[in-house]
């Protein structure tokens, strides 16, 4: 993330695309050839667990989907992906094993091949975009690029769609939340060029950082970048902006303006894959404004997905943190033994020898012995590393915060050395206790130490919810919820009508088999079939946008 940040502000890949990209033109229909009718599909936020991301991906290659009231929604003549295709980080290997592979063996074959448009998120750039660039931005001297049954056709990391009946479909590329640049610009310019007073657009970008607004300010920076594009790009040439779609954020959530007209509906949708993200920290409204100088306009959230219920009963299962992510488990215990070692060089280091400083003088004789040299400079480092990772607005508070969890940790390690080495105290030898104390300190370590770290995210984001938005997005991460699940189906009508389906999936699919199904998915459930359910209200726009 350091590198790539830096890479970022010192070598832009976007003003390295210099592939001329057209608009393209989809205003006959889709590559099925469905007149000005069109149906297109939305996703973002793919490629972390296989079984999440395949389920997603399965569920597009479909040729319906069940809707409202017993609807069938016909599978996307387009699927547009909103960022961050791949987790953690991007790289060769992370989008063939993450996003390639899934995607190819859930919808291997179509014809006529279905489009496929993508933008990048932060987690694509966490390369330079480079990995990208190659996925997904064919060079001009390539028709097209083939990912099982889609088929890509940009050449830049941003694009713009002319739909049927003056519908339009933007996609912009922040990168880091950093200004637009100069050759994005031009792009979209010739874009708008192309816009008649009236017209609709919808924008995709890759953060939702209107949830970030809080008291009506012109900040922060994401959302200044974002209503300058709004306001300059679209509005001011009298097109009409009707949706913004992006994800980020790891689940479903939409805020629309209490005034109709007053502004676009604004949707999260970012549930392709990747782990699931809170909606209880969500605020319930936001007043949000496109300059210093414009009347702030407040928008009111609807019903998320998972709800606030579901939402804020599944942060509980993060005290499950050393079952989830033993991976996590293995660091705490390496810092458990680590401060161990300090604590038994400390004792070690005496006239007395290691047993007898450890058990001689009782629980105060052994803090005085132990709280010596190494262990205060380890002690505190981790006082430093965990007031610098507590997610708290002030230098106090961080310390405070800081000090207390790093105080629990090394008291738990005094407490494993000061009882392993008791046993010892009829002059046993000094290294015994090592070979006992720095296994039994790892252990505990890899349990309690996770368990207490989990107490703590768990307790901060209770009490503090959505001012501490960092650890409330690691009471989710750390357990690392495959489920609840969503994507948007949108229907453009003949008469110029755009319907949005908002759709779940409460369970993904878990068990899946190895078909020979040929021009079928390469893999079937091996139970019951995963499903797509309404999450939201059909949400109908008329021709005009409104």
């Amino acid at each position: 993330m350091v590198v790539s940040g830096a890479f970022g502000r010192f070598a832009d890949k976007r003003e390295q695309q210099s592939d001329e990209q057209p608009i393209f033109d989809y205003s006959e229909g889709g590559p099925s050839g469905g007149g000005e009718e069109m149906w297109i599909d939305f996703l973002s936020d793919t490629g972390d667990g296989w079984e999440a991301t395949y389920t997603m991906a399965w569920l597009l290659g479909q040729p319906e989907l069940a809707g409202p009231d017993g609807k069938r929604l016909p599978q996307g003549e387009l699927l547009l992906l909103g960022g961050d295709q791949v987790y953690p980080s991007a790289g060769p290997e992370p989008y063939e094993d993450r996003f390639v592979g899934p995607f190819a063996a859930a919808f291997p074959a179509s014809d006529p091949p279905r489009g496929l448009f993508a933008t990048p998120g932060n987690h694509d750039w966490y390369d330079g975009l480079i990995s990208f660039l190659r996925i997904f931005c064919r060079p001009h001297s390539i028709d097209t690029k083939a990912i099982g049954g889609w088929r890509t056709r940009q050449t830049r990391s941003y694009y713009a769609l002319r739909l049927p009946n003056r519908w339009w479909v933007w996609a912009i590329d922040i990168q880091f939340d950093t200004y637009i640049d100069n050759r994005q610009l031009d792009y979209f310019a010739d874009a708008g060029d192309a816009l008649e007073k009236g017209d609709n657009v919808i924008l995709i970008t890759a953060k939702p950082s209107w949830v970030k607004v809080e008291g009506g300010r012109f900040d922060p920076a994401s959302w200044r970048n974002l209503a300058y594009f709004e306001r300059t790009m679209i509005r001011e040439r009298g097109a009409r902006l009707v949706l913004t779609l992006t994800g980020d954020l790891h689940h479903y959530s939409r805020y629309q303006p209490e005034t109709k007209g007053a502004g676009p509906t604004r949707i999260t949708a970012g549930g392709g894959g990747a782990y699931l993200s809170p909606t209880h920290t969500l605020p319930p409204g936001v007043e949000l404004r496109h300059a210093e100088d414009e009347e702030a306009v407040p928008y009111k959230r609807g019903t998320p997905y998972p709800d606030d219920r579901t939402s804020s009963r599944l942060r509980w299962g993060v005290l499950k943190l050393p079952v989830n992510t033993p991976s996590f488990g293995v660091l705490m215990g390496a810092t458990y033994a680590l401060l161990c070692a300090a604590i038994l060089g400390a004792l070690n280091a005496g006239d007395e020898g290691l047993v007898e400083a450890a058990s001689g003088g009782g629980v105060f004789g052994f803090l005085g012995n132990a709280a010596s040299g190494t262990p205060v400079i380890v002690f505190l480092i981790l006082v430093g590393l965990l007031s610098g990772y507590a997610d708290f607005r002030t230098v106090p508070a961080k310390i405070a915060a800081g000090a207390t969890h790093a105080a629990v940790h090394a008291a738990v390690v005094a407490g494993v050395v000061y009882f392993m080495a008791r046993p010892f105290s009829n002059g046993a030898s000094g290294s015994l206790v090592w070979l006992v104390a720095l296994p039994t300190c790892f252990a505990a370590g890899f349990v309690v130490g996770s368990f207490i770290f989990a107490v703590y995210l768990l307790a901060v984001h209770s009490i503090r919810g959505p001012h501490s938005p960092k650890h409330a997005n690691e009471v989710f991460a750390g357990q690392a919820i495959a489920d609840y699940k969503n994507l948007l189906r949108l229907h453009f009508d003949r008469d110029g009508r755009l319907t949005v389906y908002p759709l779940g999936v409460e369970r993904i699919c878990r068990r899946w088999d190895l078909t020979e199904a040929g021009t079928g998915p390469r893999f079937a459930p091996r139970d019951e079939a995963p499903r797509a359910a309404p999450i939201d209200e059909p949400l109908r726009f008329d021709p005009p946008g409104k």
